[in-house]
């Protein structure tokens, strides 16, 4: 049906609609099958070309497969370029597609859409473009909401990434106030809050959020590690990863949750142990084991034993039985880098799937030089065989903008398997240094006690400073700045 817009307005969301019955968690019916329609649209017949959202659904669809617990024949694929008619995501093909999975699923099982192409919005309401659609010819967002209500099961997931015409950054936000009026009853995610952009990643040729997406179901979002990612877990991830890239990259992206409250719903079941890549190859591993007895700064963590054609992701020698963690980063150094007083990383890596004796890395941020099989990984957090211990003092000021980050930094450490001491010791790995605490001139005798009693409690934290680095030079254990600190994890700074 053709529908004449008296005007449009750029949009881009990401709507993770759940819509779900009055049964409390506890009481939810077993889970039945899981089902999914992937789509991903980056050439239009009458719109401009887009970059990332062919491979947004291609990726979804390989995670959901192998590391979501979807059987690989109920994932319906469905792009641009896909060979076969009934997977091209034209206007017939995906009401035809949407209508047929709602029908087959059952009170137990799991429905989940993924959309990922152009979106436009005309007085309030949200229209999604196929392939052979335009401006005029678009797909109401209503429509595809009362199809998944006909579907028997009550775990119906939307995911939308819309974007408008010919923004090579997945367009501008801008909200429908109709598209969060519509909520009503359901849960809904945004990927950016209103007037912000969703970025694309040029490393993996995805959208940053997909990419967090991708590692949130693949099981980064596992918080308590019982192998199912539940929505709130998702959310709650993408969220602390949008928060850490606008650290490394200085571009803001906000999801928002409508409403607050998440329903306790399994979105995918961890899987294990599917791919694995090359292991380490002999000639080079007596060298790894060599560098790993040099107790300095660049000690080797892992050594790159292969790289994707495209440079965007990388396989190193660390996995599961190594104790590496989902979402972990790491610098990468030229083996030539070893033992300089202050090496230079070419790259930027984080670990987004892992397997026994080896993990998969994206690549994040890279310098001139490419990165090659046989370079060296490092993080001041990761040790393999046991977690390393640190101690913070001074200001710690991640962002530059005068505020105090000690409890994120603190949060961060631990999540990544570090331990903080409340005093330095012959056992701490590392002292952290942050901004040195100021301490003013001494009360004279004339002082009140009001005044000797600020500047005692000034030179507490002072005390506490200098105390530390005094024993971190008497017990040899190595100071790293802030700025140090945070350039080793691959996450910002420098000298």
């Amino acid at each position: 049906m053709q529908k004449a817009f008296h005007r449009t307005a750029a949009w881009t969301v990401l709507a993770v609609f759940l819509a779900f019955g009055a049964v409390p968690a506890a009481e939810l019916a077993p889970e039945g099958e899981r089902w999914a329609v992937v789509i991903g649209i980056n050439d239009y017949q009458d719109l401009g070309k887009l970059t990332t959202a062919r491979n947004d659904a291609k990726a979804l669809a390989q995670v959901l497969v192998e590391s979501g617990g979807f059987a690989e024949n109920r994932v319906i694929l469905m792009t641009d370029d896909a060979p076969e008619p009934q997977n091209k995501p034209t206007m017939g093909a995906l009401k035809k597609r949407l209508e047929n999975t709602a029908a087959v699923t059952e009170t137990d099982d799991t429905l989940l859409v993924f959309f990922s192409g152009h979106g436009v919005e005309d007085e309030g309401r949200g229209y999604l473009v196929p392939m052979d659609g335009d401006q005029k010819t678009a797909l109401p967002l209503e429509w595809v909401k009362e199809t998944l209500s006909k579907a028997k099961t009550s775990r119906k997931i939307l995911i939308l990434d819309a974007c408008h015409a010919g923004s090579a950054a997945k367009g501008v936000g801008g909200i429908a106030p109709s598209l969060v009026d519509a909520a009503a009853g359901l849960t809904m995610i945004l990927s950016c809050a209103s007037k912000q952009v969703s970025y694309p990643d040029e490393a993996t040729g995805r959208s940053v959020f997909t990419n967090y997406l991708l590692e949130g179901l693949s099981g980064a979002a596992d918080a308590d590690g019982d192998k199912a990612v539940t929505c709130e877990e998702v959310v709650n991830y993408i969220s602390r990863r949008l928060k850490d890239w606008f650290q490394e990259s200085g571009k803001l992206q906000t999801p928002v949750v409508l409403p607050q409250k998440m329903p306790n719903m399994v979105l995918a079941r961890v899987m294990t142990g599917v791919r694995r890549p090359p292991r380490l190859p002999l000639g080079l591993r007596g060298d790894v084991v060599a560098h790993r007895l040099i107790l300095t700064e660049t000690s080797v963590d892992g050594l790159i034993v292969q790289v994707a054609k495209l440079g965007s992701v990388a396989y190193a020698d660390i996995g599961k039985k190594d104790n590496v963690l989902l979402g972990m980063p790491f610098s990468v150094f030229s083996p030539l880098e070893l033992g300089k007083e202050d090496p230079k990383p070419k790259a930027s890596v984080r670990v987004v799937r892992i397997l026994d004796d080896a993990s998969e890395l994206r690549i994040t941020l890279r310098g001139n030089e490419p990165v090659d099989v046989g370079d060296v990984l490092y993080s001041p957090v990761y040790d393999r065989g046991r977690r390393l211990r640190f101690m913070m003092v001074g200001r710690m000021d991640m962002d530059g903008d005068g505020k105090d980050d000690s409890g994120r930094l603190r949060g961060m450490i631990q999540d990544l398997g570090g331990r903080l001491d409340t005093e330095l010791s012959v056992q701490s790995d590392y002292l952290i240094l942050g901004d040195e605490p100021k301490l003013g001139p001494a009360p004279g005798p004339d002082a009140g006690p009001m005044e000797r009693q600020l500047y005692d409690e000034a030179r507490a934290p002072f005390i506490v400073y200098s105390t530390a680095v005094d024993k971190a030079k008497e017990f040899s254990v190595p100071i790293l700045s802030l700025n140090r600190f945070l350039g080793l994890m691959g996450l910002a700074g420098g000298d």
